[in-house]
């Protein structure tokens, strides 16, 4: 039976977004290797910096979505190769469609992972790992300094005062 064994080996992770602009088609989004991902990141430190340097508002200008876009035409053939296994998607792909596929590639490679990353600071796990290490302590902003209930969360995500 290959079905069977096509569904014990797919991964779970992998979702599906409906594409086409005359008819619409399921095409599967695969998750990010965390090569890909790092890449993908260093993407968007790239785009935060330019934000900065080109943005000397802070507000979302012009100028800033110019440049943006340009840098988004270099890099996204090169980001949906790493998501897709279909050959020039983006002839296929709306706008709205563009950005129900940006909310799922978030949900999968970042979501979780922000997730855990904040349980880690919140359980002091990071704190200690620094302090192993001889290393300064986190400022006060990244510690939750609630007390922890039985059920192993904190006070004020209990709904309670912390002390």
């Amino acid at each position: 039976m290959p079905e069977l064994q096509d569904m014990q080996t797919i991964n779970p992770q992998v979702r599906e977004a409906t594409i086409g602009k005359k008819n619409l088609r399921k095409v599967p989004i695969y998750p990010l290797a965390v090569n890909d991902q790092l890449k993908f990141n260093d993407f968007l430190a790239e785009i935060g910096v330019l934000f900065l340097q080109v943005d000397t508002t802070k507000q979302l200008s012009p100028a800033f979505f110019s440049v943006l876009l340009e840098k988004i035409k270099e890099k996204i053939g090169v980001f949906c190769f790493m998501l897709f296994e279909v050959e020039d998607i983006l002839n296929e792909v709306t706008n709205d469609q563009a950005v129900e596929i940006a909310k799922i590639v978030y949900e999968v490679n970042y979501a979780g992972l922000a997730k855990n990353v904040q349980s880690l600071f919140k359980t002091g796990a990071i704190q200690k790992a620094l302090d192993g290490l001889g290393l300064e302590r986190l400022p006060s902003q990244f510690v939750d300094t609630s007390p922890v209930t039985p059920s192993g969360t904190s006070s004020t995500e209990d709904g309670q005062k912390g002390a």
